[in-house]
């Protein structure tokens, strides 16, 4: 199942996740769909901007370490094709 079609059933909507404190883990108090309202026109380069802007800021705040960072590549980079490896470890090394 693709993400895509994941949200659009019904399993989306009846899943929680349990057991999460509510303060942990809490990016934003945005909704999904109000951050893909929100980045879902921009161009390439200006949703790097925004990537870079957002990273930053959290970075201040304490949250991304540079062992975060690498776990979430490996984690990642088996999924991603040639292209996107070299696009991502662009973004890796503005937000380290």
């Amino acid at each position: 199942m693709s993400f895509k079609d994941y949200c659009k059933s019904d399993i989306s909507k009846k899943e929680t996740i349990k057991n999460v404190p509510e303060d942990e883990g809490v990016v934003s108090n945005v909704s999904v769909e109000e951050k893909y309202e929100k980045y879902s026109k921009l161009s390439k380069e200006e949703l790097m901007a925004e990537f870079v802007k957002e990273s930053r800021a959290v970075k201040d705040k304490g949250g991304y370490s540079s062992s975060q960072i690498d776990m979430m590549k490996n984690i990642l980079f088996p999924h991603l094709s040639e292209e996107q490896k070299i696009y991502f470890e662009s973004l890796i090394g503005m937000v380290k």
